[in-house]
């Protein structure tokens, strides 16, 4: 019972969770129908929720098996996507984003996860040392390369960014390593693909909101020595780290950008005073 309760969580952790109600029309139908009205009226109240906070975030995540030069490689896959309300302190005008844009080391320090570090290697990549992490007895550092441009006036911009905003920050990764492993458990294949784009958008008398969407694939083919280890459980570990990563960029994105923000309108204040 414990196996198959571990199984059942762990599935739901990799595929959406559904529902199935069975009822006898006689007895449970009228039952189904109240559920039904009392779900519409939490719906509407969560939309209404959702207008007051200061952020609209939505996340997904998956997992698939395919074969690669006859091995069986696994490719897992998180999205994200945000839209925070940017606030500007009293007397601050919005065009002081765009100026505080303009510093990409500080931005790219903002995102970078905490318990990491980034060295700048040029004009537009960067070298972001993970934080160790750990997974059944192994722990490995990921280090990874990203390269930051810079946009502006819609030239190149992606499909989804509007082509009147100002400046847009678009991100990929280029090269990858993991660190710290014994090469008997270094994998046959690991392929890391992370894209995103960060940019500000203007909303009339709502304001400033900052917009951010990421999507990060990792294909793995698992080293012959975890072969022991039941395929649900790498799934689900491999799935918990890359949703561990991705989720500290997120807080990058919706927390410690808009504090750095605040703490920029500060200094800008007082050396206008």
């Amino acid at each position: 019972m414990k196996e198959a309760a571990s199984i059942s969580a762990m599935t739901n952790i990799v595929f959406p969770c559904q529902t199935y109600i069975c009822y006898s029309r006689s007895v449970w139908a009228p039952e189904i129908t109240t559920k039904t009205t009392t779900q519409v009226i939490r719906a509407q109240q969560g939309r209404e929720r959702r207008r007051q906070k200061p952020f609209v975030s939505s996340s997904s995540s998956s997992s698939r098996h395919w074969v690669i030069n006859n091995q069986k490689a696994c490719t897992f896959t998180y999205n994200i996507s945000d839209n925070v309300h940017l606030h500007h302190l009293p007397g601050v005008p919005a065009s002081w984003f765009e100026e505080y844009m303009e510093d990409m080391d500080r931005v790219v320090g903002a995102i970078i996860p905490e318990k990491s570090s980034a060295v700048r290697l040029n004009q537009e990549e960067w070298r972001v040392k993970m934080e160790e992490m750990g997974a059944l007895f192994l722990k490995v550092q990921p280090v990874i390369d990203v390269r930051v441009t810079a946009k502006s006036n819609g030239e190149d911009y992606p499909p989804h960014v509007p082509p009147h905003t100002p400046k847009l920050y678009q991100l990929h990764t280029t090269k990858w390593k993991l660190q710290g492993l014994h090469s008997d458990y270094v994998p046959p294949l690991f392929k890391l693909e992370a894209s995103g784009t960060l940019y500000p958008q203007t909303r009339g008398a709502r304001g400033c909101v900052i917009k951010n969407q990421l999507n990060a694939d990792v294909t793995i083919v698992f080293p012959q020595l975890l072969s022991w280890v039941p395929q649900h459980v790498l799934d689900s570990i491999m799935l918990s780290i890359l949703r561990t990563v991705v989720e500290d960029i997120r807080k990058g994105y919706t927390l410690r950008l808009v504090a750095d923000y605040r703490s920029f309108q500060r200094t800008k204040l007082k050396t206008l005073e």
